[in-house]
């Protein structure tokens, strides 16, 4: 069994999220949002997506590109994920490895990846050469798996909104975000 990487493709958005949802369920992304974020790319960003496939079975992504907001030039990153029932079969290495050959001829000096805080994922990541520099936490709530707290009383002068209240100027929802 032969693990090939190659560029993404708009047909391969489903199987991406697969990917993704099963190597971090707690991102979540739709196909739509893939292809969107790469077509809507800045160009200076060089972004590229690229996909490890087995047997014609995509067991792999990688998200790449350069920092071009960086205020330090030449910094890139890479965030390759391989499926949790198919690892150790050097997609992950190939995928990363890919990523810095083009990432290098686009001008990187330096790679940052994200990685999850396991042994196995560290040690893939430092067997590369790879430095811990900054934590990062995802926080979550299993909605599936057993029942909500109850609902607390809303503060005098506070109203829940949907998104769709602000369908015709969204301006205020930018204003919270910021």
């Amino acid at each position: 069994m032969t693990v090939i990487v190659r560029d993404f493709r708009p047909a391969d958005a489903e199987d991406w999220v697969r990917v993704r949802r099963a190597a971090l369920p707690f991102m979540v992304t739709t196909a739509e949002r893939v292809v969107a974020e790469l077509v809507s790319a800045h160009p200076a960003k060089r972004y590229r997506l690229l996909v490890a496939e087995e047997d014609g079975e995509i067991i792999g992504t990688a998200q790449v590109g350069l920092a071009h907001e960086s205020p330090e030039p030449g910094q890139s990153f890479c965030n390759p994920y391989t499926h949790p029932e198919r690892t150790g079969r050097g997609a992950g290495g190939l995928l990363l490895r890919t990523a810095e050959e083009y990432l290098a001829l686009a001008g990187a000096t330096s790679v940052y990846t994200w990685v999850l805080d396991t042994p196995g994922n560290r040690s893939f990541a430092e067997k590369r050469g790879y430095e811990p520099s900054r934590p990062a936490h995802f926080l979550h709530l299993d909605l599936a798996g057993g029942t909500l707290p109850p609902r607390q009383e809303l503060p005098a002068g506070v109203e829940l909104r949907t998104a769709a209240d602000f369908a015709d100027d969204p301006r205020p929802l930018f204003e919270v975000d910021a």
